[in-house]
């Protein structure tokens, strides 16, 4: 256990606070293992509004929390929550996450709705989006391996 926090283990990943869920998506990127999990900071049980949390290490020991990686984002596919999913390099270097997206069916910009013949009628809607990197040039380099915000 950590020295300043009884609570929380030593070599594990979490976050400071909030409730916490699967990993999705880890990889290495120019030197540095990248872990994605999905996280409610302000929580301490599920509700929709998820996001990805986003953490770094060089050692799989020491582990940096960055800012969020993918975050709902308002009148969008998925503005009640970002779920599971995963991440990978593509073939032109690019790291990718691909994930799926909520939006609540009660939302007035929670449209189009899906087909008839494919509406599960479910209180939410799912759809499979992808997020990268805002800027690769400058924040995925070896010499700076952090990841830049993430964008769809």
């Amino acid at each position: 256990m950590s020295d300043n926090n009884y609570d929380k283990p030593l070599y594990h990943v979490a976050p400071q606070q909030g409730w916490v869920n699967d990993p999705n998506g880890p990889f290495m990127y120019c030197g540095k293992y990248h872990l994605f999990y999905q996280h409610l900071p302000e929580g301490c049980e599920w509700a929709f509004g998820l996001v990805w949390g986003h953490s770094v290490s060089s050692d799989l020991i020491h582990w940096e929390h960055l800012p969020h990686a993918v975050v709902p984002t308002e009148k969008s596919l998925d503005a009640a929550g970002c779920f599971s999913g995963c991440a990978t390099i593509d073939t032109d270097g690019t790291p990718i996450i691909l994930y799926t997206g909520v939006r609540l069916r009660t939302d007035p910009d929670a449209q189009p709705l899906p087909p008839k013949e494919c509406d599960l009628n479910l209180p939410f809607i799912e759809s499979q989006l992808f997020a990268i990197p805002t800027n690769t040039v400058s924040s995925f380099t070896p010499d700076h391996p952090d990841d830049a915000l993430l964008i769809h």
